[in-house]
């Protein structure tokens, strides 16, 4: 009896790893950290917001973890030369440890973590978050 051929897409679901998983992944993760947040953590705008890792998403075991996100407006996010996430990182951070000091210690606590991605399992877990 010849065994049909797993289209592209069937591989991917059964890859934990594949993108498909980390995709779904990061979108679900984004969801809960808006849900969480609602509005800019800095200036309370709700325009084009988008949620920011604290530590970078190459850090596997942190990339979905909720602590690990804040919702940012664009402005804070990416394009305020002085003051944001990506550009302006050093009073970013002063003004993170002030306000969110919670979430600076989960970091912290948390910064050394490191083992491989199960992007199946993240979806997982945050689904039932």
């Amino acid at each position: 009896m010849r065994r049909r051929k797993l289209s592209k897409l069937a591989k991917k679901k059964l890859d934990p790893i594949s993108s498909y998983w980390r995709n779904k992944a990061d979108r679900a993760w984004g969801r809960l950290v808006a849900e969480r947040d609602k509005v800019c953590v800095v200036c309370g705008s709700d325009s084009f917001c988008q949620p920011h890792h604290l530590i970078a998403n190459s850090v596997h075991c942190l990339r979905h973890q909720v602590p690990n996100g804040i919702l940012l407006c664009a402005w804070h996010h990416k394009f305020d030369p002085r003051f944001s996430a990506h550009r302006g990182s050093a009073l970013f951070g002063e003004w993170l440890v002030r306000s969110r000091p919670e979430q600076v210690k989960w970091l912290q606590d948390h910064q050394g973590d490191d083992f491989p991605p199960n992007y199946r399992e993240a979806m997982e877990r945050l689904s039932g978050e």
